[in-house]
């Protein structure tokens, strides 16, 4: 590991190590808890109480949710009775604070059920109610974006890139979206209860009860709650600011993971791991103008959904509030981009889009892969995956008669997931009744729709650019042509005939 890494990489190195080892010698052995706890004692004496922790934490999160961290705390200490949990008189030293850490981040889904459900329903609970689950789950999403806003956190630098504010409509769906697999599941298996969850029928929903082990299930089946969770955790408790090169390279010393010459691949292992950490991605903006149709919370879902190489930056590649509303415009600046993804908002306010894993270009047959994806964003937070029933991913045309000319996803020819018409300003989604690509539902309000605004995000970071102009073969400025030469089967022998680029 070369020494002049920045410090954002050897505070990866350690939070990584950290999550993995998540033990107590790891902990004790990290200076940024002890530096947190030293924040909480306010460097007086070597414990602190529960007061001591709520003025800690108050920024953060509500009373309730301090005294249910602390009652964990103190359970470690001396398997107190309920009362002596919820005791002024408990005290927690660097050790029982340090067991805490690791219970709360190593990877045992059990602890980590065990501390959410106290968090959520109250010291010793054995099952929660849907309500309070969804609470636990905005207040965890509201927390962590605050913390990342505030500069506090990891995070911070992609979180106020994206220069946005918190929606709490937005959170509030976003929960219901990360529940969703414990309704489906549930062993009441209650299709009325998931029915009630999305038109916010609170009796129905409070009507059911979810115990630690369905709990524990959900969070196997739902990594981004528990990733979202520890990213949160590690900002409270452990001081990621006082960590500096040296202090970064001692803990792996420390740790018996020593960085040796032979270790040809450790900073590549580092990078791969901070970006499969991410949750938000680095927002690269032209002219600094936020985005109109994304939130805080459908990056989330969106970036989760995503490969792991892919989420560590999207570039904003056309907004038609910024480059004007023209099919001919969006395509000028999509071609040969990469990774996409597309988010349109519908007269309506309906908010939807896909995920093109492939660089959009003009052909007269569907492309793609099977890590394309249609979602929705508003009314409702949904991902839709592919169905493997066909392979029309991804199309676009222009200038053919005899072919649909413009931009879809999914379904057929002309009965599209979802559909750009080349003649700007309308679209459609059909789904009778699920697109047979996807299995989505219509995404739109209304089958046909009116366009009020898009946006197409470059996924992943950006490459080389293109060729420019002078080296574009006569076939790349007229795709009309080359989508004509494949529907007639000819082949384009050129193609591998450009010149090379220069080094």
């Amino acid at each position: 590991m070369s020494d002049g890494l920045p410090i954002h990489v050897h505070v990866v190195a350690q939070t990584s190590l950290i999550h993995r080892q998540a033990d107590f010698a790891a902990i004790t052995q990290a200076k940024s808890a002890k530096s947190t706890f030293c924040q909480i004692t306010k460097d007086v004496g070597d414990q602190f109480d529960r007061k001591d922790l709520e003025t800690f934490l108050s920024k953060i999160f509500p009373t309730r949710v301090i005294h249910a961290l602390f009652s964990e705390m103190s359970r470690i200490s001396s398997s107190p009775s309920p009362n002596q949990a919820e005791s002024d008189l408990v005290s927690i030293t660097f050790e029982i604070f340090c067991h805490f850490i690791a219970c709360l981040l190593k990877k045992s889904i059990t602890e980590k059920a065990r501390i959410y459900l106290t968090i959520t329903a109250g010291f010793q609970s054995r099952a929660a109610k849907c309500s309070q689950l969804l609470k636990f789950c905005e207040l965890m999403v509201t927390a962590y974006l605050h913390t990342g806003i505030n500069n506090g956190s990891a995070d911070s630098q992609q979180i106020t890139s994206w220069q946005l504010q918190l929606d709490r409509q937005a959170l509030h769906q976003f929960a219901r979206f990360l529940l969703t697999d414990l309704l489906i599941n549930s062993l009441q298996q209650d299709k009325s209860l998931l029915s009630s969850l999305n038109t916010s029928n609170n009796q129905e929903v409070d009507s059911s009860l979810f115990s630690i082990e369905e709990m524990e299930q959900w969070l196997v089946r739902t990594p981004l709650m528990t990733r979202i969770a520890d990213k949160l955790f590690m900002a409270c408790f452990l001081d990621l600011s006082k960590v500096n090169q040296q202090q970064s390279m001692k803990t792996i010393e420390e740790s018996n993971l020593t960085v040796t010459e032979d270790d040809d691949n450790d900073d590549d292992d580092i990078e791969n791991d901070k970006i499969m950490d991410m949750l938000i991605p680095l927002c690269i903006l032209n002219d600094n103008k936020p985005s109109q149709l994304l939130t805080y919370s459908t990056i989330l879902m969106l970036n989760d959904n995503l490969q792991a190489q892919l989420r560590s930056e999207w570039k904003l590649l056309f907004s038609s509030l910024q480059h004007g509303e023209s099919f001919t415009t969006l395509c000028s600046r999509i071609i040969n981009k990469g990774p996409s993804l597309l988010i349109v908002r519908d007269k309506s306010g309906y908010v939807f889009g896909g995920f093109a894993s492939q660089s959009w270009n003009y052909k007269s047959q569907f492309y793609g892969d099977s890590s394309c994806f249609l979602f929705t964003a508003h009314p409702k937070m949904s991902v839709y995956t592919t169905t493997r029933y066909n392979q029309n991913f991804q199309y676009l045309n222009c200038n053919m008669q005899t072919l649909p000319n413009g931009l879809g996803m999914g379904g057929q020819l002309d009965y599209f997931g979802l559909w750009i018409d080349a003649e700007y300003g309308k679209g459609h989604s059909m789904a009778g009744p699920k697109c047979t690509t996807y299995g989505s539902p219509q995404l739109s309000e209304n089958k046909h729709f009116e366009i009020d605004c898009i946006e197409v995000w470059g996924i992943g970071k950006a490459k080389k650019e293109d060729q420019d102009e002078n080296k574009r073969s006569i076939l790349d400025q007229d795709p009309g042509a080359k989508a004509l030469l494949e529907l007639m089967g000819k082949k384009q022998h050129s193609e591998g005939l450009r010149e090379p680029e220069d080094d």
